[in-house]
């Protein structure tokens, strides 16, 4: 785990403790409160709350946001937004000052205009706090934040509480409010060090001011949504309706702050220092989203669900006219807590102006419903808001495409397993909740209906997402974690053995086309990366090598079974057409039917065949190869490896493979373990990257080769790939021992060998990134090397690699495919070994083990140099060998291959 990602984690792991530590407590007082007290002393506080939400939004989140948010931060932009915001606090106080008489008789009730003035020294406590926690959060101190909230919050609780017992009722609450705002306060400026200073900068308001204005416009949207939708219904239905709607929203209010606002507060610090990589910040929302969906939209659905009874259960029987409204707002809340953290995204990438749009959607959308929704009582004011925000969710997804190009389906899919499986288990709560409402006890009622949604919903996510489970019991300490691990990799087994029955039945069951005869361009390919056929440099090579033989057997056309959204090659000799349909179930039947007509199959294996990567995937292609020879189609598995443990599914599924699908194996200690599994039918060839030809106009091959002309000395030219990849099994510290490895040992060859030496990164995915290690190994080495060392720019083809690898005497590796292409032009070469795969390739020229390194030895410069060395020593005998083999290697990897398809 990268630093970024472990001070995110830190950081929500301490927004999570802040919030519970002080919502948890605040919710224990709500509840007793509420257990207290009566609708009508709720609906008098409700009305009051307005004026602190109004304190809220300007004063303590005034320049929250764009604290945290703004890249580079001065001490003129602390001092003018502190001196901004008790200007606005001291604004506040006046206005509730002068306006609580005028709610007195709005709502004919003399006992608010008490309550609102005493609330007024609130908004000077907020101002005094807001700068100092806007810079806690900035350098993510939610560790200080918890400590003074939940201290705040127990104090003023106890407080509250000791109030309600005395019978002094609505002002319970002001007491609480009180005695909350003057001890975070204190706590507050005792932990931080900044203190303000007698200076206002103009420019530095204006700075903030525009980041913090649009923030705010959205919180007055919100605000006319909530606090004066409650001011509507109190002036409409009464101070007992309200208190009903009020505690409904605190409810969901309070469920908002313990689970999703932690999750929404942190998220603006992490996306914000991620917003410079792309890269980062998109794992970053995609981890936080599923975390959103997989466990806070479940709570707030199994709530909803089963609220006949949880209300009555928790806050007790005088509140039952609260109960639909509370399932309303939990369905908004499920809704909230996604979109929520979309805009945290969009917010702290500096795009907080494009939530504006959906704030005036959702406020406009709510505002017009409600008229009509009104006479339905507190339930209609709930549906009405809930009713916005459905409305504003396509504006959301707009938003999001623009603003950070992340379409609207990913999304989707993304969060579809966790919010199915959690509407389901909600059915069942619903159903429980009104069937005890009348019959048993609300206590047990809520939690025979809680406890049964709840396992149901464990249930379905352990079999609808064991693998992403399995990511985070791994953590776990211990047996239990061990014993988490086994029981979710036997799930995982049982569901990819389900899938591919599945798909094996729906294709028997797609209407068979008729025959048609074979012609050019029906034979179909599946590649050995679905998502990407030409992604990475050793997938460009494997199918630049079938190009070749394509091309030989006069093949000018191929269709190609991938994921949606794969690029094609092209402008080359074969055109390739994608077909969209690999992997999903609905599809099965359609590729059924493209198989029945194809001439020929085609399954590039590569290393994705022995199930390492994934079961499903490995199993699914030997399916479909099997279901093709079922009916007559050619069909052939070539250039694949086999490690020593493959999954146990994968051997069987080798077993039931009909004797019509060729194997072509490329190493032979490949084949000797897949003749294991089914005898003598597995045929020996080479890999297809051998057919490859080089690129005779090739950018990296120039490059090179003018570098190198710089210093025409003569000693060795060494190029090497140093790779995430092969080095996978490693620990972190591992990896970085191996990096340090290299560059001392890089340097050893310098200056002792008097070598030049060619970083060639050969995978430029993000999640496999060879020029970021590399660039690593190039910052550790000694200033007096680097002149003697080139790290090649990428990206480029496997066709340029090929053409560049003429240039060097050795080459150092832990890519397959850069180890083939070397070893096309005749070079000798060091490999990194990886599941036993290089072993098998590098017999195919007579090399064995002084040819290879273990992971653990690419860890120790010694070991790295001496291996080098020999290698140095042994070039001309190396190269002379390499040369008289590689005409039969070529051979053998086209002969079978061009015999199927009739070259």
């Amino acid at each position: 785990m990268t630093e970024h990602k472990m001070s995110a984690t830190r950081g929500t792991m301490w927004a999570y403790v802040q919030n519970w530590a002080a919502r948890g407590i605040t919710f224990v007082v709500f509840f007793a409160l509420a257990r207290l007290l009566g609708p009508a002393e709720f609906g008098a506080f409700a009305v009051a709350m307005v004026f602190l939400t109004l304190g809220e939004i300007f004063v303590e989140q005034l320049f929250g946001h764009a604290l945290v948010q703004r890249a580079a931060l001065s001490p003129e932009h602390i001092n003018a937004a502190f001196w901004t915001t008790m200007a606005c606090g001291l604004v506040l106080a006046l206005l509730a000052l002068t306006c609580a008489p005028l709610f007195a008789r709005a709502f004919d009730s003399q006992g608010i205009q008490p309550v609102i003035m005493a609330l007024s020294p609130v908004f000077l406590l907020m101002a005094l706090s807001a700068v100092p926690a806007g810079l806690l959060r900035r350098s993510l101190d939610y560790r200080t934040l918890a400590r003074r909230t939940a201290t705040a919050n127990l104090l003023s609780g106890a407080v509250a509480i000791v109030a309600a017992l005395m019978g002094l009722g609505v002002w319970s609450f002001v007491l609480q409010q009180l005695c909350f705002h003057v001890t975070g306060t204190v706590i507050l400026w005792r932990h931080e060090t900044w203190r303000p200073r007698w200076a206002f900068d103009r420019g530095a308001l204006r700075d903030l001011s525009g980041f913090s204005a649009r923030i705010t416009f959205v919180k007055l949207l919100d605000l006319a949504e909530t606090r004066v939708v409650e001011l509507v219904v109190g002036r409409q239905m009464g101070l007992a309706l309200l208190g009903n709607y009020a505690l409904a929203a605190r409810a969901q209010l309070a469920a908002t702050q313990l689970l999703a606002a932690p999750l929404w507060d942190a998220s603006i610090s992490v996306f914000a220092r991620a917003q410079v990589n792309r890269e980062a910040l998109l794992d970053a929302i995609a981890t936080r989203s599923l975390m959103a969906a997989t466990f806070i939209v479940p709570a707030f659905l199994l709530a909803a669900g089963s609220g006949a009874v949880l209300v009555p259960a928790v806050f007790g029987g005088q509140w039952h006219d609260a109960v639909a409204p509370f399932q309303i707002l939990c369905l908004l809340g499920a809704l909230r807590t996604i979109a929520l953290l979309y805009s945290s995204a969009v917010q702290a990438t500096g795009a907080a102006g494009a939530m504006v749009q959906v704030g005036i959607v959702r406020c406009t959308c709510s505002f017009l419903v409600l008229p009509l929704l009104l006479p339905f009582g507190p339930a209609g004011v709930a549906a009405s808001l809930l009713f916005g925000q459905m409305a504003a969710v396509p504006i959301i997804f707009r938003v999001i495409r623009l603003s950070l190009e992340i379409p609207a389906m990913p999304i989707i899919r993304q969060i579809a397993k966790p919010v199915l499986a959690a509407v389901l288990a909600a059915a069942v709560g619903f159903a429980i909740a009104n069937f005890a409402q009348s019959r048993v006890n609300p206590v047990v009622g809520s939690v025979m209906s809680l406890g049964i949604s709840a396992a149901l919903y464990a249930l379905l996510i352990v079999a609808l997402m064991p693998r992403v489970l399995m990511k985070h019991v791994s953590r776990l300490p211990g047996a239990v974690g061990a014993a988490g691990v086994r029981f979710l990799e036997g799930v995982v087994r049982l569901n990819d053995g389900m899938m591919v029955r599945a798909y094996r039945l729906l294709m028997l069951l797609a209407r068979p086309f008729a025959a048609q005869p074979a012609k050019p361009g029906e034979v179909v390919i599946v590649i050995a990366d679905a998502y990407s056929m030409i992604g990475s440099v050793g997938d460009q090579a494997l199918v630049g090598g079938l190009t070749s033989l394509l091309k030989q057997a006069g093949i000018q056309s191929a269709r190609v079974l991938c994921r949606p959204g794969v690029d094609m090659p092209v402008g080359g000799d074969v055109a390739f057409t994608a077909m969209p349909l690999w992997g999903r179930l609905g599809q099965a039947g359609a590729v059924a039917n493209e198989l029945a007509k194809a001439r020929a199959l085609i399954v590039i294996g590569a290393d994705v065949l022995d199930g390492f990567y994934s079961r499903f995937e490995s199993m699914l292609r030997l399916e479909v190869a099997g279901f093709a020879a079922r009916r007559g189609v050619p069909a052939m598995v070539c250039s694949f490896s086999f490690n020593d443990r493959p999954d146990p599914a994968m051997a069987g599924a080798f077993r039931k493979l009909p004797q019509g699908v060729t194997l072509l194996c490329r190493d032979a200690v490949s084949r000797e373990r897949v003749a294991q599994l089914v005898g003598e039918r597995v045929k020996l060839t080479a890999d297809l990257g051998f057919l490859l030809e080089p690129s005779p106009a090739s950018e990296l091959e120039r490059s090179v080769a003018t570098w190198l002309k710089q210093d025409p000395r003569p000693g060795p030219v060494i190029a090497w790939n140093l790779s995430p990849h092969s080095l996978k099994l490693l620990t972190a510290a591992q990896r970085d021992q191996a990096v340090s490895a290299s560059a001392a040992a890089i340097a050893r060859l310098v200056t002792e060998r008097d070598a030049r030496v060619v970083l060639v990164p050969h995978d430029f995915r993000p999640h496999a990134s060879d020029p970021e290690m590399l660039a690593d190994v190039f910052s550790r080495l000694p200033a007096a090397v680097q002149p003697r060392v080139l790290l090649a720019q990428g990206p480029y083809t496997a066709a340029d690699v090929k053409q560049c690898c003429q240039h060097f005497d050795l080459v150092l590796t832990g890519r397959m495919h850069l180890m083939i292409a070397t070893l096309g032009r005749d070079i000798p070469v060091v490999a990194v070994e990886y599941q036993g795969k290089f072993a098998g390739a590098l017999r195919h020229f007579g090399l064995g083990a002084e040819s290879l390194l273990s992971p653990l030895e690419v860890c120790e410069a010694d070991s790295l140099y001496r291996c080098v060395c020999a290698r140095l020593d042994a070039l001309d005998v190396t190269r002379a060998q390499i040369r008289a083999r590689r005409p039969a290697v070529e051979q053998l990897a086209s002969a079978a291959l061009a015999v199927q398809l009739g070259a």
